[in-house]
């Protein structure tokens, strides 16, 4: 958590079938926030309250500083269908996997700024249906800086992290993951988020159990940045619980060696899936 008084502008288009352009220029001026009270109502045992900082990242608070950006998003999704209703255009789909590419530039010494890096990030995202084999989803990404000259932790590389037992969006966050341990200003990373819905393919075949109606559900995600630093996840699950709820039990890697195990409660089923929203994948 930080302070920050901005100002921003935005230009969103669509440029052809399928095509759209994000523009958009922001001045932010950032300052660190220190906690002005450790009174709580019911306290821990510790009795403190971690800073405002990541600490994964961090040993002090970030200093003050001000930063002049522009960033420029394509996103592209080939075969995209639409119907023409007066003068708009409303899509209904396509069987391509739409592609994505962000281009942010830190702009140093412009009205203060004391920023100067150059990052991008490229995106493939789809939804494949399988029919009888079920639903596969996945997001993959690459990205990078170009330049790093001087890069605070607001403009690192973020991943969705989690460290509760309520699941996160599926497609698009590490389950296990600390916040930040893997923000990176690295030249270059990858990213991966899978999940394959077996809608009955197996569960089906289990007498009694079928009837429940719950259905199967597995994924693997990962992060790479380095030999050194590097994250991957894999999951298993019952989704459609009650039509409402999706169970998964996490394994979590980090540098090739095991690093934790545990329980995500999300939303899953034929009302779970709405709620959450099937095409919310994100990716800071």
């Amino acid at each position: 958590i930080y302070g920050k008084y901005f100002a921003q502008l935005g230009w969103d288009a669509r440029l052809d079938n399928g095509l759209r352009m994000h523009v958009r220029a922001a001045w932010e001026e950032r300052l660190p926030l220190s906690n002005t009270t450790y009174y709580a109502l019911f306290p821990s045992k510790n009795g403190l309250f971690t800073p405002n900082y990541p600490v994964e990242r961090l040993d002090v608070p970030f200093r003050r500083h001000r930063a002049a950006l522009t960033t420029v998003e394509l996103e592209y999704q080939p075969g995209q269908r639409y119907i023409e209703v007066g003068d708009r255009k409303i899509a209904i789909g396509s069987s391509y996997p739409v592609l994505n590419i962000v281009y942010t530039k830190g702009w140093n010494k412009v009205l203060g700024s004391a920023v100067d890096f150059d990052k991008w990030l490229f995106s493939v995202t789809d939804n494949v249906n399988l029919k009888l084999l079920g639903m596969f989803r996945y997001r993959l990404a690459a990205g990078g800086f170009l330049n790093a000259r001087s890069v605070y932790l607001q403009d690192y590389q973020h991943f969705n992290g989690n460290q509760t037992i309520a699941a996160t969006e599926y497609v698009g966050s590490l389950q296990m993951a600390p916040y930040y341990a893997y923000s990176t200003a690295a030249s270059l990373y990858w990213a991966g988020y899978t999940e394959h819905h077996f809608n009955g393919l197996l569960t089906n075949k289990i007498p009694l159990f079928r009837r429940l109606n719950w259905n199967l559900v597995g994924g693997f995600n990962m992060v790479y940045i380095s030999n050194r630093n590097n994250y991957q996840e894999l999951s298993w699950g019952l989704e459609n619980i009650f039509k409402l709820l999706r169970i998964d039990w996490v394994t979590s890697w980090r540098q090739g060696s095991y690093f934790q195990t545990g329980i995500r409660i999300g939303m899953g089923g034929l009302l779970g899936d709405g709620l959450q929203g099937r095409n919310s994948a994100t990716h800071r």
